[in-house]
């Protein structure tokens, strides 16, 4: 019994001590805050600004029902929901180049890609490969929808969809499931979407701002 007592004493002092010693896992949307802290403060370089005032409203989404259903904020605030988001952005920010400032969307777009995939690849746990990967399954649907000229509600059914599948497998994966959203009650799919719409309205001319006055500096230099 003694021994029993001691050996189940040293395993529980093991995992504190581990616990304790252990690299915790970064975190997308903590390095993301800082990166808005270092912008509030003035203390960015320009592409540091341009990247942090792009994927700032992904941060700063925040569904409606998570005020009423705490339970649901940690699979909602996740990192790769945050991707999700982040994705959307870069897919707009893609277009909006092409359409005002295309001289420069071959020096921008990339350099966003790459500052993205510095931010998601260890939270994400997956590979340079496999995050290319995911930016072009994700490229390629919301490309399409813009090609096609689609309106708020399939962008946005998609990034529900896309969010949905995210949680559901605990991890983005490498395609945007093509079912209809089914979160757990209608209200939940229409305050959503009803947030979804809010954000887009928002912060999506905040985002266009950025990258005129990005496009401003660069083009008086």
């Amino acid at each position: 019994m003694g021994r029993d007592r001691s050996l189940a004493t040293l395993a529980k002092n093991m995992n504190l001590l581990s616990r304790l010693f252990s690299k915790p896992k970064p975190s997308a949307r903590a390095e993301l805050q800082k990166r808005l802290d270092a912008l509030e403060r003035g203390r960015c370089q320009p592409g540091e600004a341009l990247f942090a005032s792009v994927l700032a409203p992904a941060e700063r989404f925040r569904p409606a029902f998570l005020a009423t259903s705490p339970d649901k904020e940690e699979k909602y605030l996740s990192d790769g929901v945050l991707f999700e988001l982040a994705a959307y952005l870069l897919c707009r920010v893609d277009s909006y180049l092409f359409q005002r400032h295309p001289n420069l969307r071959e020096r921008y777009v990339p350099f966003l890609f790459r500052e993205t995939a510095a931010l998601f690849r260890e939270p994400l746990g997956v590979t340079d490969d496999y995050f290319a990967d995911l930016m072009n399954d994700r490229m390629v649907v919301y490309g399409k929808l813009i090609s096609e000229r689609k309106d708020a509600k399939d962008f946005h059914d998609t990034i529900v969809a896309a969010i949905e599948d995210t949680i559901s497998n605990g991890s983005p994966q490498t395609r945007i499931c093509d079912r209809p959203p089914c979160f757990g009650s209608a209200l939940d799919i229409f305050t959503f979407n009803n947030a979804l719409l809010h954000w887009e309205l928002n912060y999506i001319p905040i985002v266009h701002k950025a990258l005129d006055e990005a496009a401003q500096i660069s083009n008086a230099q």
